[in-house]
């Protein structure tokens, strides 16, 4: 009796999946592939590129799956804490500086890197989530 095996180029990227009603995705680095039913019953391998998910979004998924749908199926906007909100106006301030360095070849004026925190930092508190032991005035005082 002699055995046959197929070619390495005719085998499925992945293991053939259960049949199920529902697309499933399977991440890969560049490109994900979506899983279709076939209209005979088997389930059949589509490559066309869907979108990818981030490493973030597979944690978020993992961490919490109605979270992920929350913020990535739905695009519900999530509540920032205190160090994400002092974060990104400090991220601006420098963003800001490095910019005008690349125009002039000098950096802005501390008042003026001061300044545009200041107003970065007054466009996150609307939006952000401070604990009962956050001083809103003490982490500005911080990012300053």
């Amino acid at each position: 009796m002699q055995l046959a095996f197929p070619a390495l180029q005719d085998l499925p990227l992945l293991a053939p999946l259960p049949e199920s009603s529902s697309t499933q995705l399977i991440v890969a680095p560049e490109v994900a592939l979506t899983k279709l039913p076939a209209t005979n019953g088997a389930v059949a391998a589509k490559t066309d590129p869907a979108p990818v998910l981030s490493p973030s979004q597979v944690r978020c998924f993992f961490d919490c799956p109605a979270r992920w749908w929350f913020k990535y199926g739905l695009q519900l906007p999530e509540r920032k804490n205190s160090s994400l909100a002092l974060g990104l106006a400090v991220h601006q301030a420098l963003e800001v500086n490095f910019r005008e360095k690349l125009e002039t070849q000098e950096d802005l004026e501390t008042t003026g890197v001061v300044i545009v925190f200041r107003e970065a930092w007054m466009e996150q508190v609307p939006q952000t989530v401070f604990s009962s032991d956050e001083s809103q005035g003490d982490l500005r005082r911080l990012g300053e």
